[in-house]
C-alpha cells in the first residue's frame, strides 16, 4: 500500500474530485506534486486541527493507499471547507479512521471534529425560549445541504479554534450525519458555561443536542438555535458528572 506524508500547498474540488498539490518532506514550492481523490473512491478520512505548536493534517485513504497532508494555521479554513465538501459527497468515508500506520484519535473534543463518530449517548437539552442567532459565524455550504426547516443541532466544544478558543461549534444533524454550520462565540456567560459542559460531555461520549431552525436571512441562510438557560446547563452538568 502506498503511504505518503507531505505538506499541503493548494487544492481544488470540482465534479466530486479533490485535486491536491503538495510538497514532499524535502521538496520546495517549485517541485509541488499533485494527486487526485474522487469522492467515490475514499474509504477513510481524518481531520486534525492545528495547534500553536503543531501543524494540522488531513488524511485521505483509498484502496491505492494513504495520503497525509500537513497544513499550517493560515490554511485551516480552506482545508476545512474542502473537508466539509467531501463530507457531503463521501458519507461512506466521513469520520472513518484511515487504515494504515497513521495515528488517529477518537476524541471529538480534542480534535475539534464534527461529532460524526456517533457517541453512545444523546442528551437532549431543554429550550428556555431563548433563540440564539446573532453573532454566529455561518457556513452557507452546509446550511444549504441541510436545508430550511426544523432540525436537531449537536454542540461541540471548540478547541484550537484560532479565532475563538472557547467557541461552541453547532452541527446540524440530518439523516444520521452532522454538518458544521457555525459557531457560538464565547462572549457571554451562558456560552462559556455551555462550552465547558460540552467539553465534559463530549469526553464522556455524549452528544449535547438542542433544537433549532434553519431559515433565510437577508444575507443568506442562518440558524435560530434554541439554547437552555444557564441554570439548566448547570443542572445537566451536575447530572452528567454524578
Amino acid at each position: 500500500m502506498d503511504i505518503f506524508n507531505g505538506y499541503w500547498w493548494m487544492a481544488t474540488y470540482e465534479n466530486k474530485v479533490l485535486k491536491c498539490e503538495f510538497n514532499g518532506p524535502s521538496v520546495g514550492a517549485a517541485g509541488a506534486k499533485e494527486r487526485t481523490f474522487p469522492a467515490a473512491e475514499l474509504v477513510g478520512m481524518a481531520f486534525v486541527l492545528p495547534t500553536l505548536m503543531k501543524n494540522g493534517s488531513i488524511t485521505l485513504s483509498t484502496q491505492r493507499g494513504i495520503t497525509k497532508l500537513n497544513f499550517r494555521k493560515k490554511d485551516r479554513l480552506e482545508v476545512e471547507r474542502l473537508y466539509n465538501l467531501l463530507q457531503g459527497d463521501a458519507p461512506h468515508a466521513f469520520g472513518v479512521a484511515p487504515t494504515g500506520s497513521y495515528e488517529t484519535s477518537s476524541s471529538l473534543a480534542k480534535l475539534g471534529k464534527s461529532p460524526s463518530a456517533k457517541p453512545n449517548t444523546q442528551l437532549m437539552m431543554p429550550n428556555d425560549g431563548t433563540t440564539f442567532a446573532r453573532g454566529v459565524s455561518y457556513r452557507q455550504g452546509n446550511l444549504e445541504r441541510v436545508g430550511c426547516g426544523d432540525h436537531l443541532f449537536v454542540l461541540v466544544a471548540e478547541l484550537n479554534n484560532e479565532y475563538d478558543a472557547n467557541a461552541v461549534g453547532a452541527h446540524a444533524r440530518k439523516n444520521g450525519k452532522d454538518y458544521l454550520i457555525g459557531y457560538l462565540p464565547s462572549g457571554d456567560t451562558k456560552t462559556k458555561l455551555l462550552w465547558q459542559f460540552c467539553l465534559d460531555a463530549n469526553e464522556t461520549g455524549t452528544d449535547v443536542v438542542i433544537s433549532g431552525e434553519i431559515r433565510p436571512y437577508d444575507s443568506g441562510l442562518g440558524a435560530d438555535l434554541h439554547l437552555p438557560s444557564s441554570q439548566q446547563i448547570k443542572e445537566a452538568k451536575a447530572q452528567l458528572l454524578s
